[in-house]
């Protein structure tokens, strides 16, 4: 309760793992994932936010779809646009720098893959997910130190077109868009 701070009800993942993707909400429903260990499977979920049972402020939910990815979902922040949720993944390797993370774009009701692309050679994908609904276009980072764009269909959230820049230093860093231009951070260097 966003006034009392009271529980309504929980939701725990059915392989465990932290919660360490940002949470995003769209039409009565959340969208986040979860993270175990770097060669460990973990989920990304959909979640209804109806409160069934307003008796209980310890009610478990169930979530209303699972996509698993060996390496899960750390820090990675999904969009909706259209009928999509669209986030990426890490990479499945000790060293997240350079292995092969993937971008989905999963029907945000059902889950099914709408579409999805590796991300050859990436790293860790681990920033949000940023969209210019002027350009139709997303945009995000990695720990490999690519800045990718790609072109987004407003309706049906498939997107095309996927395009990368090396700056050769990883980021986590969301990028934003202003004024036709874009904005990110990156670091000193690889871990």
């Amino acid at each position: 309760n966003a006034k009392t701070l009271e529980s309504l009800w929980i939701f725990e993942d059915s392989i465990g793992g932290q919660s360490l993707s940002p949470i995003v909400y769209s039409d009565g429903y959340l969208y986040t994932g979860f993270w175990k260990q770097e060669k460990k499977e973990a989920n990304y979920v959909c979640i209804d936010v109806t409160d069934e049972d307003t008796t209980k402020s310890n009610e478990a939910k169930s979530a209303r779809w699972v996509q698993k990815h060996n390496g899960g979902f750390y820090w990675a922040g999904g969009v909706v646009i259209g009928n999509a949720v669209i986030v990426g993944s890490d990479d499945g390797q000790d060293e997240g720098d350079h292995g092969t993370s993937t971008l989905y774009a999963f029907d945000k009701y059902t889950g099914e893959i709408i579409t999805s692309a590796a991300l050859d050679g990436a790293g860790d994908q681990r920033s949000s997910i940023a969209y210019d609904e002027a350009n139709q276009r997303i945009y995000f980072t990695t720990k490999g130190g690519y800045l990718y764009c790609a072109t987004v269909d407003p309706v049906s959230g498939k997107f095309s077109d996927l395009k990368r820049k090396s700056f050769g230093m990883q980021s986590t860093s969301t990028p934003v868009v202003y004024n036709n231009r874009l904005y990110f951070g990156v670091g000193a260097g690889f871990s």
